[in-house]
């Protein structure tokens, strides 16, 4: 959430009420008041429904605390707080919508200008593959931002060319190749591996069909399967059904 002149009655009330709670509060309290606050937006970010059990999960995944009971316990401090970002993201959708209906329109208007019924559809049709695409590149770029330090690994490592290593490293022979995965760290290794994961893919709605790649709960394809096989090795895996 941003600046509150910016932000509708709901967003400005969380954001408020969030600050108040900051000043009245110690400094351990602060810490849970932060967490809870960061997990919300998180929430919002992925377009995921903000609950006092989803909010509770991902704190106590990602630092050990406050638990769903933990934020149950403070009615009027961490589930309010809680409540009133439930409330403002219900008041972003909306706006979602609003906005979505407006596009809507402007491609209807255009459409109306067309007497060709067959390009009418095939127009309907643009708008509903560009809309899709958009919101496939929102959820993947947001699952990406979720890895680290993936974000860190550069276009050699990425594509066809690798970086050469350090003249201490052991030198490949025929009795020891080096592999692709030799080259990357093994938190780089770790974070590959954690996007593999059917955890992982599941929570951000893709899914690794074995002939396609990755692919969209829609089934559209995202990454061809030789990309995910790619990766694979950067993780070390040495087959498929290591994941």
């Amino acid at each position: 959430m941003s600046q509150a002149s910016e932000l509708s009655d709901a967003q400005a009330a969380a954001l408020t009420f969030r600050d108040q709670l900051l000043v009245q509060t110690t400094s351990r309290g602060k810490t849970s008041i932060d967490r809870v606050w960061t997990v919300c937006q998180d929430l919002i970010d992925a377009g995921k429904r903000i609950t006092v059990a989803e909010v509770g999960r991902a704190t106590e995944q990602r630092w050990g605390s406050p638990k769903a009971q933990g934020i149950r316990d403070q009615p009027d401090r961490l589930k309010r707080l809680v409540d009133l970002c439930a409330t403002a993201q219900r008041d972003l959708d909306t706006g979602s919508v609003s906005r979505k209906s407006y596009a809507s329109s402007k491609i209807e208007a255009l459409i109306s200008e067309v007497a060709d019924q067959t390009v009418r559809a095939k127009i309907r049709s643009i708008a509903e593959e560009r809309d899709q695409l958009k919101q496939d590149l929102k959820n993947l770029r947001q699952a990406f931002q979720r890895l680290t330090p993936i974000g860190d690994l550069t276009p050699e490592q990425c594509y066809d060319e690798t970086p050469s290593l350090p003249s201490t490293a052991p030198a490949a022979d025929d009795n020891h190749p080096r592999t692709t995965a030799d080259i990357f760290s093994e938190a780089e290794k770790q974070a590959v591996q954690k996007f593999l994961s059917d955890k992982f893919l599941y929570d951000e709605g893709f899914k690794i069909d074995p002939v396609l790649g990755l692919v969209t709960s829609q089934g559209r394809i995202l990454l061809p399967i030789a990309f995910v096989e790619a990766l694979r090795k950067i993780a070390g895996y040495e087959n498929r059904s290591a994941v």
